[in-house]
């Protein structure tokens, strides 16, 4: 494992995520080259849901290795209160 001083993803940047985020599992994808992250978080009206957050692994790598903070996710979704996927 490599430590970085900055976050790659902050809670408050993603819709379902203002108030508290957690990661709770991380997937690489050597087929497609991304990195998907898992998490559960807390919405404004304290609402708990599931989402996913997808990055290109190049894209991701480079934005840790500058310092440049959370490089924006080729995908993010999360679980609705309906049990759907929104992003």
């Amino acid at each position: 494992w490599q430590s970085f001083a900055i976050p790659f993803l902050r809670h408050g940047e993603l819709p379902w995520t203002s108030e508290t985020m957690y990661r709770a599992s991380v997937l690489y994808d050597a087929d497609h080259k991304t990195i998907q992250f898992y998490t559960s978080s807390m919405t404004a009206p304290k609402s708990w849901r599931i989402g996913l957050v997808e990055y290109r692994l190049s894209t991701f790598l480079t934005a840790l290795a500058y310092g440049v903070g959370s490089a924006s996710p080729t995908r993010a979704l999360f679980g609705a209160s309906n049990g759907d996927l929104e992003q």
